[in-house]
């Protein structure tokens, strides 16, 4: 999981450096879908699991 979660945030990272910026729809589309992924690693990562 910590893995996957890297590589993703590695592959934002490539894009946004293009001059099309892409981090802020990719959050605003996780915000308005709410995941349970997303939910899961916001738990995990401030210890309420």
């Amino acid at each position: 999981m910590r893995i996957k979660c890297f590589l993703s945030l590695l592959g934002l990272f490539i894009i946004d450096i293009a001059p099309v910026p892409v981090t802020p729809v990719v959050a605003f589309a996780i915000i308005l879908s709410r995941p349970m992924w997303f939910y899961r690693m916001v738990a995990i990562s401030y210890g309420k699991n």
